[in-house]
């Protein structure tokens, strides 16, 4: 694994660890933001490593990771939807005011946990990836 990669795929667990610790302080919307941030790092982890650096933006990450873990078995459909899921989150904690400013707390749970298991999933990946072109397709 590249040093850039490797620097973000350890920012993605410490924030992790942070949104676990928000949420069981009952900081769902935090809690919910933190494991979106905690994804896009592992994202550009993955980003960093099979394209030589990483997005620019939000925006460009989503689609990027998308585009390139496309055809990567060990990441389900599940967790490869999760940036732009957890995007929406991260909005509404950030900018939302009022009642749809308040992310529920059994949303933000699965959002952290769904969090840790991208990073997790990632982190697996980019450990066990030898060389550093694109991943293999179905088709090669």
């Amino acid at each position: 694994m590249s040093p850039e990669a490797a620097l973000h795929l350890a920012k993605a667990c410490k924030l992790v660890e942070t949104a676990q610790d928000l949420m069981k302080d009952g900081y769902a919307g935090e809690a919910a933001r933190g494991a979106y941030l905690a994804a896009l790092q592992a994202a550009q982890a993955y980003i960093v490593e099979h394209a030589g650096r990483a997005a620019k933006t939000h925006a460009g990450a989503h689609s990027q990771f998308a585009q390139l873990a496309m055809h990567e078995l060990r990441i389900d459909e599940e967790l490869r939807s999760f940036l732009p899921e957890g995007y929406t989150l991260k909005a509404i904690a950030d900018y939302e005011v009022g009642d749809d400013a308040e992310i529920p707390k059994d949303e933000a749970a699965a959002a952290v946990e769904k969090g840790r298991r991208f990073v997790e999933c990632i982190a697996g990946v980019l450990k066990s990836h030898k060389n550093t072109g694109p991943p293999m397709t179905e088709m090669e």
